[in-house]
């Protein structure tokens, strides 16, 4: 059935068998997605591999395709698998050819990137999403906005409170106060987490000292003369 000629059959198989999440039905959806030609199978395809995080679908991302359908099935897919390492190649996929997608595939994979960037150690990162907080486009802005929430990083807050603050602009302004909330949460999150090790630490000292102390003491007591 995945072989039919009837392009609506092969759509409707790809995903009835890739419900299954079985090693069969990975199989038999990889020897279709090298053969396959109609992009919109093709994209369904991709997106079925989430399932596997084993498969690598970072080929598809020089798939060409009518708005880069494919590729942006295959930024999806990555952010589903958590490929994390695959980030510094989702943004430079982004800044040569991110500009063909649509409104709502480059929002999605601007988030895909904050969300696989998050506690990265590059600081490119950040300031590439943030130059699509002033995009023309509010699909795009607003993805921007989740993508930086996503990311994490407090370098963001100004920016967003600048965003936030343009009520005339609702749904963009909510898309930043709730970007802002999640670096805010995230943050008092690691503070927390700081105070709770600086007492777990302080204990563990404190535990040391007294054991210190028993062993001192227990010499005396084995130095003392018998009676």
């Amino acid at each position: 059935i995945l072989a039919d000629a009837d392009e609506r059959v092969r759509q409707a198989a790809v995903s009835a068998v890739a419900a299954l999440y079985h090693p069969e039905s990975r199989d038999a959806l990889t020897a279709l997605a090298a053969t396959e030609k109609n992009p919109d199978i093709l994209s369904a395809l991709v997106r079925s591999f989430a399932a596997w995080p084993d498969r690598d679908v970072l080929p598809w991302l020089e798939t060409p395709s009518w708005h880069q359908q494919v590729a942006a099935a295959a930024i999806s897919t990555l952010g589903r698998q958590n490929r994390t390492a695959a980030a510094p190649m989702i943004r430079d996929w982004l800044k040569a050819k991110g500009a063909s997608l649509t409104q709502k595939d480059l929002a999605s994979a601007l988030e895909t990137l904050g969300s696989l960037s998050r506690g990265t150690a590059d600081a490119t990162i950040q300031p590439f999403l943030a130059g699509y907080l002033a995009d023309h486009r509010e699909t795009v802005r607003i993805g921007a906005a989740k993508a930086l929430g996503e990311l994490r990083d407090v370098r963001s807050l100004p920016l967003l409170a600048g965003m936030a603050a343009r009520r005339a602009d609702a749904a963009s302004s909510a898309a930043a106060s709730g970007a802002m909330a999640a670096i805010n949460a995230a943050r008092t999150s690691s503070d927390q987490s700081q105070e709770a090790w600086k007492k777990v630490e302080d204990l563990v000292r404190k535990t040391e000292e007294l054991e210190k102390k028993l062993e001192k003491l227990e010499s005396r007591d084995k130095a003392k003369p018998a009676p």
